[in-house]
Order: structure tokens, then C-alpha cells, then sequence
């Protein structure tokens, strides 16, 4: 039976190994206090100014408003169609995640039949099918130029009619990313 983890066995010192720890821990704090105090001249300087106004006036320096001042410069290239693209983007990520997870469930089940001896699958051929679908210049691969080719359909069905294509598409990207 082994004891407790708070079990700490006692050990017998002796005044010379005893002096050796004291001056470890002495130095150890010095060290501490020594990072722990930063010199005067490296402490940024803070003034504070007082506003007897309203606090909940849109001119009172509150942490957000604070935050839309500093933003003023990314609002600006904020557009609907990057906000539309944005919202694409977080659901194409949500959709793909549903879509991975059914396919995988439904690969979980098929190899759980043919492991049991049920069914038989060629997985070679079933390969070779699903590229074939997939492959838009017919090379036999799925690379970046059938990606590409994906993404120009894609981004033509969900820009018709926007007014900025190119915001659509950062949002998109961000809302896929984030």
C-alpha cells in the first residue's frame, strides 16, 4: 500500500545542508523581487482625466467606444457584401464539419459490416468513382486547380447581384478561418 501524495516522509538535515538550502531560498527570493519590481523609467505614464458628463452620453470614454475609435480605419473597408461573406463563411465551415461527421459515421458503419464479413468493399474503386465526380480537368487527381475551379463556381452563384465581390470574398475567407 503505498501512502498518500500529501505524505512527505521526514528527513534529518544536517545544520551544514540546512545553511546551503537557507541561502537558496534567500537568493531565490532576492531573484523574485528583483523581476517582480520594474524600474520607474520602463512603467508607462497614465494621466487620467476626469468627465463630469454622462456616462452613458456616445461621447463618454467608455471601453468600447474606446474600441470603435480604434476600429475606424477597418470599419471603413467593412462593406455588406464582406459582412454577407463573412456570415457564407461561418456557415460553409458549419456545413462541412455536419458533412464530415455523416461521412465519416457512414465510413465507421460500412467498415464495421465488411470487418464482420457482411459486405465486401472496393475501396479502390469507390476511389476512383469519387474522384471521377470530383475532378473538374479530368487529370485523375484532386489538386488546387480543381479547387480553384470549385471556388470560381461557388463564389459566382453567392456574388450575383452584391455590389462588392472582392469584400465577399475576404469575409468569406475570415468567416472560414475564424
Amino acid at each position: 500500500m503505498s501512502p498518500p501524495k500529501s505524505f512527505h516522509p521526514t528527513t534529518t538535515t544536517t545544520p551544514k545542508q540546512a545553511t546551503r538550502r537557507g541561502e537558496r531560498m534567500e537568493a531565490n527570493k532576492s531573484n523574485q523581487a528583483k523581476l517582480s519590481r520594474p524600474s520607474p523609467a520602463s512603467q508607462p505614464q497614465i494621466r487620467v482625466t476626469a468627465i463630469m458628463s454622462n456616462p452613458n452620453s456616445p461621447t463618454s470614454p467608455d471601453k468600447i467606444n474606446q474600441l470603435i475609435d480604434a476600429s475606424k480605419p477597418i470599419l471603413k473597408k467593412f462593406t455588406f457584401s464582406s459582412f454577407m461573406g463573412y456570415c457564407g463563411g461561418l456557415t460553409a465551415k458549419k456545413v462541412s464539419k455536419a458533412m464530415a461527421i455523416v461521412i465519416g459515421a457512414v465510413f465507421f458503419g460500412l467498415q464495421g459490416l465488411a470487418y464482420k464479413g457482411f459486405i465486401d468493399i472496393d475501396w479502390k474503386k469507390v476511389q476512383q468513382e469519387a474522384v471521377g465526380k470530383i475532378d473538374t480537368n479530368n487529370d485523375g487527381e484532386i489538386d488546387a486547380e480543381d479547387l480553384k475551379t470549385y471556388w470560381a463556381k461557388l463564389k459566382k452563384i453567392l456574388t450575383t447581384n452584391m455590389p462588392d465581390a472582392s469584400g465577399f470574398s475576404l469575409g468569406f475567407f475570415y468567416g472560414l478561418t475564424h
